[in-house]
């Protein structure tokens, strides 16, 4: 509250001040410090968060700053979450997507496939959820963010029969809801244990029943942040992990030389990104023949290139090797989805020949 106090009374000084370059950049500097802290304290769905925000993002757009415009937009893509306003979410957080690619910030990439992921879920467009938080999750630097604890608040049953958990996972701990949202988690990572957030000891008082993420799970990940991780087993009682719930969004199937899987995902370059990890697939390049059948809409792409100028500008769509580390369908200078007629959700086969 301290830091809205003081982040408050600078703004106020600062419309005394002739407007400079220098003066909005202190503007913008103090907006975006507010956020968070109003973000902090009265939560993301608060009027003030969308306020300060547009109003930085104006500031950026005077400044042309696009390196701030990523943490503004994913402030306001947060606010407009919270409002279940969620393609107007989508299209602020797939903007902050576009400026992170164009930047190459690894940072933003991982923060804004996470946010779009957590966008997506609410959506009900699950698949699409899985790639950007996977995204997410392969752009993290483990050694980097060792020491850091991962908040996961997509929450619509707060206040409910729904546990509120922290997760021991590889060498991560994880603050969430039992919903389903760690299902990737414990299906990619060992998990050495999972407690109920029971103990009101970590909690803030006066506990809400519509705003956990504030009341419940922000103040233990903030005591596991601090490098209390001794209070683990302080948190509640121990959960069975397999007692905790899974989705089920699909996946792949292996049948000896034939894959069924999905478009998971549709880029902005109308590149079909699948459900089929690289490492599933080794014999991508050294197989004899590669076939990718999209059996409901009678489509066949049989060609392969290694990268999108290796071969001819002929219009016609290649399997190649996405660098998200999934087999995707291009067009080289044109998009594969509207080529052929088909986008996120179809069903695919991936058939290999040896000989």
């Amino acid at each position: 509250m301290d830091a809205i106090n003081h982040l408050s009374r600078g703004l106020e000084v600062l419309t005394t001040v002739p407007e400079t370059p220098e003066r909005i950049r202190y503007e913008l500097f103090m907006r975006t410090l507010l956020g968070s802290a109003l973000i902090a304290i009265k939560g993301w769905g608060a009027p003030e968060v969308e306020h300060t925000y547009a109003r930085a993002r104006a500031l950026c757009q005077q400044m042309n700053d696009q390196r701030q415009r990523i943490p503004v937009l994913v402030g306001l893509a947060g606010f407009y979450t919270i409002r279940t306003e969620f393609q107007v979410a989508r299209e602020l957080g797939e903007q902050a997507l576009r400026l992170a690619h164009h930047q190459r910030a690894a940072t933003s990439l991982e923060l804004t496939h996470c946010i779009l992921g957590g966008i997506m879920f609410f959506l009900g467009e699950l698949a699409t959820a899985q790639h950007h938080l996977e995204q997410g999750v392969a752009l993290y630097d483990p050694m980097q963010h060792r020491d850091l604890v991962s908040l996961c608040v997509i929450d619509p049953g707060v206040g409910s029969f729904r546990r509120a958990i922290a997760l021991h996972a590889g060498d991560w701990l994880f603050v969430g809801p039992d919903n389903g949202l760690f299902s990737y988690v414990m299906a990619e990572q060992t998990v050495h244990a999972a407690v109920l957030l029971s103990n009101s000891t970590y909690h803030l008082p006066g506990v809400s029943s519509t705003f956990h993420g504030r009341d419940i799970f922000a103040p233990v990940g903030a005591y596991l942040a601090r490098g209390l991780t001794e209070i683990f087993h302080k948190l509640g009682p121990s959960v069975d992990p397999a007692t905790l719930r899974h989705l089920e969004v699909g996946g792949t199937t292996r049948r000896g030389t034939t894959i069924d899987a999905h478009i998971v995902h549709v880029d902005n370059f109308g590149n079909l990104i699948t459900s089929i990890p690289l490492s599933l697939v080794p014999e991508l390049y050294t197989a004899s023949q590669v076939r990718i059948v999209f059996p409901h809409e009678g489509v066949i792409v049989e060609k392969r290139r290694q990268f999108f100028a290796d071969g001819p500008d002929d219009g016609q769509a290649f399997i190649y090797g996405d660098s998200s580390g999934y087999v995707g369908i291009a067009v080289r200078n044109g998009n594969a989805a509207k080529t052929l007629g088909v986008g996120f959700g179809v069903t695919i086969s991936f058939i290999t020949s040896a000989g």
